[in-house]
């Protein structure tokens, strides 16, 4: 009885290690901003607009991991007279811990299209907190041939849920195809009840109800 009882107790307890093994979070490191929504301070020009605009976003050209392609299609395009600045906010959903950004930008002079001469990241975790300067990017050297180029910032680990870049323009036009954060991405087993999927991400249909836990 005892030999029983004892390989109930190693069975048990290897199972409850096991367990907590598989459920134990993951963290890696990667894009936490792909698809994720943003705000301008300036509107794009009509010839170069984002698309996909609704009232949570002002697009959607800048998180979806397209970048560096057609300047009519994958590139949004500010209008103006020599230097000017203008923002694009963006709103990870949630703060991050994150220590990297980048953004690509198009250079033609001919066109008129130039790489900004700077970008200025700051971040905050609330709409009423003040901005908090995070770093300051260089722009690369001008082309007259098309080009793209990834502007690129790495700096400590910041906690933050929004993102801003400061872009300042060194001439008339300023072209942007996409914008990254990168951080820590948690990733937690979840529990999926018999009766339907985690947050009814799969809904059951029973008798013409949908169950969603």
């Amino acid at each position: 009885m005892r030999k029983l009882l004892a390989i109930i107790v190693v069975a048990v307890l290897s199972f409850a290690s096991v367990t907590q093994a598989v459920e134990s979070p993951v963290t890696t490191f990667g894009n936490i901003s792909v698809g994720k929504f943003y705000t301008f301070s300036a509107t794009p020009n009509s010839s170069y607009p984002d698309h996909y605009s609704n009232e949570w976003t002002a697009g959607a050209k800048l998180t979806d991991e397209t970048s560096g392609g057609s300047i009519h299609s994958d590139y949004v395009g500010w209008w103006g007279s020599g230097a000017y600045s203008f923002d694009v906010i963006l709103d990870l959903g949630k703060s991050y811990t994150m220590r990297q950004v980048k953004l690509n930008c198009a250079s033609r002079t001919g066109w008129g299209i130039y790489f900004p001469q700077s970008v200025n990241i700051s971040t905050r975790n609330t709409t009423s907190e003040s901005w908090v300067s995070y770093g300051n990017i260089t722009g690369p050297a001008n082309t007259s041939s098309p080009s793209s180029a990834w502007l690129s910032y790495t700096g400590s680990d910041r906690l933050g849920r929004y993102v801003k870049f400061t872009v300042n323009s060194q001439g008339d036009h300023a072209f942007i195809s996409e914008i990254e954060v990168y951080g820590d991405i948690i990733n937690s087993w979840k529990n999926v009840p018999d009766w339907g999927c985690y947050h009814g991400a799969f809904p059951v249909e029973t008798h013409g109800y949908l169950v969603i836990n």
